[in-house]
C-alpha cells in the first residue's frame, strides 16, 4: 500500500510509503577466524533472480593479498584457468585518474588490487556486489557487478567499480570469497538473494 503517511492527529507527514515487493532475504552469513575461504551455498535460483554479496572488515592474513570472488553449482566452486573473465577499475586519493586491471580468462574474479600489510593494522578490505542470472532457466551466464575498497601496505585506500562473469551458464548456488595467498583473518560475508514480488 502506498500514500501519505499521517500522525495519530490525522496530519500529512509529507513522506510516502514504499510499494511491497523488492524484499532482501538473508540466505546466510559467515565470520571468519584464519579460514581458506569464505563459502555460502543455497543460493535457490527458484527464488531469486539477483543477489547481494556483502564483504565487511575483510583482513588477509597474509600481507599482500588480492581480493577474489569464485562462483559455482551443485557440482563445487567454479575454478578453471578460464572460467571468469573480469575488469576492476579503481583510483586512490590524491590522483585524478583511474587505473585498470582485467582479464579475458582466470580462475577467478578480482575484486580489488593487493589489500593489507599497513603498520596500523587498518588494513580492511569491503565490498557490496550484485550478481545477476544464473537461474537453471537462464541462458545467460551468471554477471557480477559492484564496488570494492581495500588498504594497501603503504596506507593509502584504492576502490572503485568492477564487471565479471562466469563465462558459462551455470546453475549458480553458492558463492566464494578469498585471498590470492594465506587464509581470510577476519571479517564477515553475507548474501542475500532479492525477490521481486
Amino acid at each position: 500500500m502506498s500514500g501519505i503517511i499521517s500522525d495519530n492527529q490525522g496530519r500529512s507527514s509529507g513522506l510516502v510509503k514504499a510499494a511491497g515487493g523488492g524484499i532482501w532475504t538473508l540466505i546466510g552469513t559467515s565470520e571468519a577466524s584464519d579460514d581458506a575461504t569464505l563459502d555460502q551455498t543455497g543460493l535457490d535460483s527458484t527464488d531469486y533472480d539477483t543477489y547481494v554479496v556483502v564483504l565487511s572488515s575483510i583482513i588477509p592474513a597474509t600481507d599482500p593479498a588480492e581480493p577474489m570472488l569464485r562462483l559455482g553449482d551443485s557440482g563445487g566452486i567454479d575454478s578453471g584457468a578460464s572460467d571468469y573473465v573480469f575488469h576492476t577499475a579503481y583510483i586512490n586519493p590524491g590522483t585524478s585518474s583511474y587505473q585498470g586491471q582485467e582479464s579475458t580468462g582466470a580462475n577467478y574474479i578480482k575484486l580489488c588490487p593487493e589489500v593489507g600489510g599497513h603498520a596500523n593494522n587498518s588494513e580492511g578490505f569491503c565490498a557490496v556486489l550484485y550478481i545477476g542470472a544464473g537461474r537453471g532457466d537462464s541462458t545467460v551466464a551468471p554477471l557480477v557487478h559492484g564496488t570494492a575498497l581495500g588498504e594497501r601496505g603503504d596506507g593509502v585506500i584504492q576502490g572503485g567499480h568492477l564487471v565479471g562473469q562466469r563465462v558459462s551458464v551455470i546453475t549458480l548456488d553458492r558463492v566464494q570469497f578469498l585471498f590470492s595467498t594465506g587464509d581470510v583473518e577476519s571479517g564477515r560475508m553475507s548474501v542475500y538473494g532479492i525477490k521481486h514480488a
